[in-house]
């Protein structure tokens, strides 16, 4: 089989003692068996390996994406959470009226160092230029990510505890045990004619059952 030689591949790294970004050529020679997914299958040093070659920018960008996806999720469940935990906190369902404050989630992000210089560049035009390491930032947004799951997790398992609670609550104070949602239909055109609302907070829900039927 061929062999696939990469002189031009470098690796990336931060040393342990310096900010300083370096930047070493590295050797990406392996004995193509076959493909395999978006890499090969080969042999290297005795070794059956399994090689990739990423486009750092690409791999940044990837991770850049899954994180915007995973703080979506958490601001979505976070708010159900608060939402659930507001309701049961209502007098109404048996609650205290008290709302202990969940920890926030705004700012969770480190801060990157970025190097900022202002001045003129080479064709006289005024310029504002930032730099940042490029390792430490995939580093950061992969430790992000765990960050990210974690919380996730944590505000998931809550919410599902809280939404057992309440939907007995519910029941209790002659309420359906889950939120009642809207009811209408889609016309050919894709418009929504809506024939009943939903309920937004607990004055909804009591105002909604007593009408049905």
């Amino acid at each position: 089989m061929k062999k696939i030689i990469s002189t031009a591949a470098i690796f990336f790294f931060v040393g342990c003692a310096t900010t300083e970004s370096r930047v070493q050529t590295i050797n990406t020679e392996i004995d193509i068996k076959e493909k395999a997914g978006d890499g090969v299958l080969g042999i290297r040093e005795n070794q059956a390996i399994l090689q990739e070659e990423v486009n750092p920018a690409d791999e940044l960008r990837s991770q850049q994406w899954l994180n915007n996806y995973l703080q979506n999720e958490l601001a979505s469940e976070y708010y159900n959470l608060k939402l659930c935990r507001r309701d049961l906190a209502d007098p109404r369902l048996g609650g205290s009226g008290d709302i202990t404050p969940l920890p926030e989630i705004d700012n969770m992000k480190p801060v990157e160092e970025v190097k900022e210089e202002f001045g003129i560049d080479q064709e006289g035009n005024l310029r504002i230029v930032k730099r940042s390491l490029f390792l430490k930032k995939l580093k950061t947004e992969r430790r992000f990510e765990k960050t990210l799951r974690k919380m996730v997790k944590v505000v998931i398992n809550n919410l599902e505890e809280c939404e057992i609670k309440m939907r007995r609550a519910r029941v209790k104070a002659g309420l359906p045990a889950e939120r009642i949602n809207a009811e209408g239909y889609l016309t050919p055109k894709g418009d929504w004619v809506e024939l009943r609302r939903g309920e937004q907070n607990l004055d909804d829900a009591f105002e909604l059952s007593s009408k049905t039927p």
